[in-house]
C-alpha cells in the first residue's frame, strides 16, 4: 500500500472518530443544559409557590438528573392543566358574604 493511501486512510479514520466523539459529547452537553434549565424552572416554581423555602431548594439542588427531569415533566403537566382551569361562579368575598348573611338569618330565626 502506498504511503499516500495510508495517510488518507488514517485521516479518514481520524475524521470518523472525531465526528462520533463530537456527537456523543454534544448529546451529553444538550442533556446537561436541559437538566440545568429544568432545575432552574423547578427552583422558580418553589420560589413562587412556596416562598423560596430553603429546605426545598436544598433538596432540589441534590436531585439526580433523572429525578430533575421527572419532576420537570410533572411540573410542565401541572402548569399546562392549570392554564385550562377557569374560575366560574362568585368570588370568595361574595360567597363568604352570602354565608355570613345565611348564618345571621339562621341565628335570628332560631333565637
Amino acid at each position: 500500500m502506498k504511503t499516500s493511501t495510508k495517510l488518507w486512510l488514517g485521516v479518514g479514520v481520524f475524521t470518523v472518530v472525531g465526528i462520533a466523539t463530537t456527537a456523543v459529547i454534544s448529546d451529553k452537553v444538550i442533556e446537561n443544559i436541559k437538566t440545568i434549565k429544568t432545575r432552574h424552572k423547578i427552583k422558580q416554581f418553589v420560589a413562587d409557590k412556596f416562598d423560596g423555602n430553603e429546605q426545598l431548594l436544598d433538596i432540589i439542588e441534590n436531585l439526580s438528573v433523572n429525578e430533575v427531569l421527572s419532576i420537570g415533566s410533572v411540573l410542565a403537566k401541572v402548569q399546562a392543566q392549570g392554564k385550562k382551569i377557569s374560575v366560574s361562579g362568585k368570588s370568595f368575598k361574595e360567597a363568604s358574604e352570602d354565608i355570613k348573611n345565611l348564618l345571621n338569618s339562621f341565628v335570628k330565626e332560631h333565637l
